[in-house]
């Protein structure tokens, strides 16, 4: 099997580098790297949103997390992935293209002024650049342990491919590759579930599955920890820069933009809570309960055939990579529009020597943070719950002319500031086991609307064309600068 698969993931492999050298030759304006031109058909940004959602945590955390927990853990992607991104299809979608901003950062700054564009800049970018080092440790522990190559071996090649994947084609080569990667993982999964479906029938079907495990309403995990990653979910999933602003920004128009968004909302609830549920409560039915997690999954393809195992793999990888190269990209556009920009102007030639070196620096930085940092993995749930507390600062001020300036710096801060410490003395067992119970989404969403609030008190108010920006996005019509 270990010879199959190895030669599968390879020639896929080097078919994502091609297909990126090739559309690389096409890039020629910082415009083209950053967001494909605004010229990526909608049905190709659908593709990149997907692949980039789904990552390695669907594929292999998801399975698990079915076959423990069952149909309750489906609330998360069809409240978070489902219903949250039809919401921001039908809702946002549009009305954000209209701003014509590139990045999340760029809305605060275009709303608040300065001042919260560096705060939202730093917390994207930290965050980001937290995850991309867990999405290297994932790739090189999935293919040290799948394919049996040396673990150095596989971090030095996942360091290679982030980086030409990310800064040879920027986003164009990007959204085209992801959403080839997307049909690869879509129609492999499918094939997993329907043989899955097969294996449940022959094990006497649904009535083989424990009955807590078919009962969405069951207690099988805390509630409190599945309403605040539901929660946290569906905010970020609003404001995340990889996955939402960059990619809308990219289409031609805001009716494209919206198209893409909503079909990504009915790939991802079909994926997520049908094929991924299938093969997880399937599991339960021919897999010892002491398998869990993780192994859950590898334990299931040991009992496919060769070739599909090699697929799923390859899928998985693919999941992983999509992932990382959406968010080097993403990072490096924070790094040059809203830190070096915010200082002095730059050329196009200028912005793509500094957004690839960036790049390099950020995979480069990976490597080195997880030869120190064993619990880098962990913050990667840190990191995305900080990233949801954008939300209340950003959408209230896109909503609210009575939010200042200083709302924007305030409810950044506080929002973020509090998730931040509560994950912090959680991780330390510092918090009262009553407190510890509660997501830090909760306490990072109140203190965000007090610090909207508070800024209302600021002498310094808002300006009439930061007003104008209100009055563009309640109406759903263009802004020009």
């Amino acid at each position: 099997m270990k010879t199959t698969v190895i030669a599968i993931v390879l020639v896929y492999l080097v078919a994502i580098v091609a297909i990126i050298m090739l559309t690389g030759r096409k890039v020629k304006t910082y415009y083209d790297f950053a967001l494909g031109g605004g010229s990526i058909p909608w049905w190709v940004v659908t593709g990149t949103m997907f692949a980039s959602t789904v990552g390695g945590a669907t594929m292999i955390g998801y399975v698990g997390s079915y076959k423990t927990i069952g149909l309750q853990w489906a609330w998360v992607p069809f409240v978070s992935f489902f219903l949250g991104s039809l919401v921001i299809g039908f809702l946002l979608a549009g009305r954000l293209k209209k701003l014509n901003q590139y990045t999340t950062a760029d809305i605060f700054k275009l709303r608040y002024g300065k001042g919260s564009r560096i705060i939202a800049a730093a917390l994207n970018c930290l965050g980001e650049m937290a995850v991309v080092a867990s999405m290297m440790a994932s790739f090189a522990t999935m293919a040290n342990g799948y394919l049996g190559i040396d673990y150095m071996t596989c971090m030095i090649i996942a360091i290679v491919i982030f980086f030409v994947t990310a800064a040879a084609g920027g986003l164009k080569g990007v959204a085209y590759t992801d959403t080839l990667q997307g049909l690869v993982i879509f129609i492999t999964v499918f094939i997993v579930a329907i043989i899955s479906m097969g294996r449940l029938g022959e094990n006497g079907g649904f009535a083989a599955i424990e009955p807590h495990l078919l009962n969405p309403f069951a207690s099988n995990s805390p509630w409190m920890n599945m309403l605040g990653t539901i929660v946290s979910g569906g905010l970020m999933g609003a404001v995340m820069q990889s996955l939402f602003i960059q990619r809308i920004n990219a289409c031609s128009s805001a009716a494209e933009a919206k198209k893409a968004a909503i079909a990504n909302a009915i790939l991802c609830g079909v994926f997520m809570v049908g094929f991924i549920s299938v093969i997880g409560l399937s599991a339960s039915t021919y897999l010892p309960a002491e398998v869990a997690g993780n192994n859950v999954i590898t334990e299931i393809l040991a009992t496919m055939p060769d070739i599909l195992a090699a697929f799923y793999t390859a899928a998985i990888l693919a999941a992983v990579l999509t992932t990382a190269n959406s968010l080097l990209l993403s990072c490096s556009m924070t790094f040059v529009r809203d830190f070096v920009g915010g200082i002095k102007e730059l050329n196009d030639k200028q912005s793509l020597v500094l957004s690839r070196a960036f790049i390099l620096a950020i995979d480069l930085l990976a490597f080195v943070v997880i030869q120190y940092m064993d619990g880098v993995l962990s913050w990667i749930l840190i990191t995305y719950t900080i990233l949801a507390t954008l939300f209340v600062p950003m959408y209230g001020g896109l909503l609210f002319k009575q939010m200042t300036p200083a709302s924007g710096v305030l409810g950044l801060a506080l929002g973020g500031g509090i998730a931040v410490v509560w994950e912090v003395l959680k991780m330390f067992s510092l918090l009262p086991a009553s407190l510890a119970a509660i997501h830090s989404i909760f306490p990072g969403i109140v203190l965000g609307i007090v610090g909207l609030l508070l800024g209302t008190l600021s002498k310094n108010k808002s300006t009439p064309e930061q007003l104008r920006v209100v009055d563009c996005f309640r109406k759903n019509l263009p802004y020009e600068e």
